[in-house]
């Protein structure tokens, strides 16, 4: 699965869009890489887009292992991060909701989970009509990459 990202500073809002197979080793292996990078600022909302997700092979101790992954990457005594999940599809969105859940109960990240972009960005407080103008007008960066395995 191509995982891609950027940062808008100005509206201190990380994006991250995943495309095609999802599987369970990416999702932890993307917070080391974020923290790798110089732009990247621990506790910046992050806006994760799983619109271009084609197949989903996870279940829920895999979604429960993913949790923990991140959590052993974020240094303990971080205020919650701020995570909304873009998941229009009907298993995405499954996901996304099994990964509330869990979140929640561990208080590593503050997650909510949106079928349409417009709940999406009103959850970050962003006034933007799409995130095609969110990603033309918010002063990101260039995309950069994480784990890619197909």
């Amino acid at each position: 699965m191509p995982i891609s990202y950027c940062i808008s500073q100005d509206l201190n809002v990380l994006y991250a869009r995943y495309f095609g197979q999802m599987r369970a080793e990416q999702f932890a292996d993307i917070y080391r890489v974020y923290l790798d990078d110089p732009d990247y600022l621990l506790g910046r909302p992050e806006l994760i887009d799983m619109s271009e997700a084609s197949a989903m092979e996870l279940d829920f101790e895999q979604v429960r292992t993913i949790l923990m992954g991140v959590g052993r990457a974020i240094p303990e005594g971080t205020p919650p991060i701020r995570t909304v999940l873009l998941a229009p599809g009907d298993v995405a969105f499954g996901l996304a909701r099994m990964y509330q859940s869990l979140a929640d109960y561990s208080g590593l990240l503050e997650v909510s989970a949106h079928r349409t972009e417009a709940g999406a960005l009103a959850a970050l407080d962003l006034p933007f009509a799409s995130v095609g103008e969110m990603l033309a007008d918010g002063g990101y960066n260039a995309f950069r990459h994480g784990r890619i395995e197909t």
